[in-house]
């Protein structure tokens, strides 16, 4: 029993010191079992927006229609897309990043450059 303990600690004082740890740490409040929504998110307006740039090469290479109109509802889809993310993006801004810290300038700005991309 003598090598389940840890120099000091017992092996209760440790998890209850975990459990306080993990209570200091950032969680995501738009999550879904505890996964957070915007990383997840925003891999669809960049498929979409990566799809655009290609079909509107496509578009100009074979001047063809087809092209040109899958690269509109591709950028459409994107645009939509980068909506629905920015929404978890901004309750995590709010209510997840501790204010006066160098993570939450960074949220902002990263949230105001892509807002205005969407623009």
């Amino acid at each position: 029993m003598d090598a389940l303990k840890t120099p000091g600690k017992t092996w209760v004082e440790l998890y209850k010191l975990n459990l306080r740890i993990k209570s200091l740490t950032m969680r995501s409040r738009a999550s879904i079992k505890s996964h957070p929504l915007h990383p997840i998110l925003i891999a669809f307006p960049i498929a979409f927006f990566t799809g655009t740039l290609i079909f509107d090469i496509l578009s100009i290479i074979f001047v063809d229609v087809v092209f040109w109109v899958t690269a509109y509802y591709m950028q459409l889809a994107g645009i939509i897309g980068g909506v629905i993310a920015a929404i978890p993006g901004i309750i995590d801004y709010i209510y997840t990043v501790p204010p006066q810290s160098s993570g939450k300038k960074r949220a902002a700005k990263h949230g105001l450059i892509n807002s205005t991309a969407l623009i």
